[in-house]
């Protein structure tokens, strides 16, 4: 998967560039080509990071929480990770990963962030995934998501779990030669909010409003809203409790081989 990096900032930054290249679906290259969807610029493909309000605790990845950690805090676990190329604005840091994007090392792709301007806390964080992950994962985690709604791509759809301060994007094509039902691209760690009223606020308020049909795809995506069934998921999850991953999906960054 190709990601570009610099082009998830937020609205914010963007007003400051000529003509902003909207980055979606993510996995073009390997399908049929989009039609023009009106709704490009929709969460979690873009952050939207100028409509958060105020610094508030949230989930958290690695040694980095959202609402406590500093960007000099995201950018010191950055760095142990991995030495990426670096973009930041005032309410956006963004860190691409140099080199072959498509070599499944486990180390992320892509890692964004929403910054408060005045404090320079992390407000929201995104990681994109560099290794085969399911949404059974997070919901072995986390239990059933409090919704599932359109994505921008009809291959695509996000889930949202409010209380646990975590999104994610999700493919639906049930039979893809490059990826399995359900695998999730990227995870977005957000500040922990309340069920009721989640339509009105970011960043659901920033998802697309409506089914797009992108392109025609062999078979064709399900229009549901929620395709999932996910008391099936919880049934297989309780069957094998063992395939339980780590709550924080931290990058898997391989051990130096000793020289003989």
């Amino acid at each position: 998967m190709i990601f570009a990096a610099f082009l998830y900032v937020s609205a914010k930054a963007q007003e400051t560039t000529s003509t902003p290249t909207a980055p979606f679906p993510p996995l073009a290259p390997f399908g049929p080509t989009p039609t023009l969807n009106p709704y490009t610029g929709v969460f979690p493909g873009f952050l939207h990071c100028d409509q958060i309000n105020g610094v508030s605790e949230g989930a958290s990845w690695g040694n980095v929480t959202v609402g406590v950690s500093s960007v000099e805090d995201l950018k010191s676990y950055v760095a142990t990770i991995y030495d990426y190329d670096v973009f930041q604005a005032s309410d956006y840091i963004g860190f691409s990963k140099k080199g072959n994007q498509r070599e499944m090392n486990g180390i992320p792709d892509v890692i964004d962030a929403c910054l408060d301007v005045a404090t320079q806390k992390v407000t929201a964080l995104r990681v994109w995934m560099n290794r085969v992950m399911v949404i059974q994962d997070l919901v072995a985690i986390y239990g059933i998501p409090d919704v599932v709604t359109w994505d921008i791509s009809s291959r695509y759809r996000t889930a949202f779990w409010f209380d646990k301060g975590i999104a994610t994007l999700v493919n639906i094509l049930e039979d893809d030669k490059e990826l399995q039902y359900g695998q999730f691209d990227a995870v977005v760690y957000l500040p922990y909010q309340s069920k009721d009223g989640f339509e009105n606020r970011w960043p659901y308020n920033q998802t697309s409003p409506e089914y797009f049909d992108s392109g025609v795809y062999n078979p064709t995506p399900s229009k549901e809203r929620n395709p999932f069934d996910f008391q099936a998921m919880i049934a297989t999850i309780t069957a094998e409790p063992s395939r339980t991953p780590t709550p924080t999906f931290a990058p898997y960054t391989p051990a130096p081989t000793a020289t003989p």
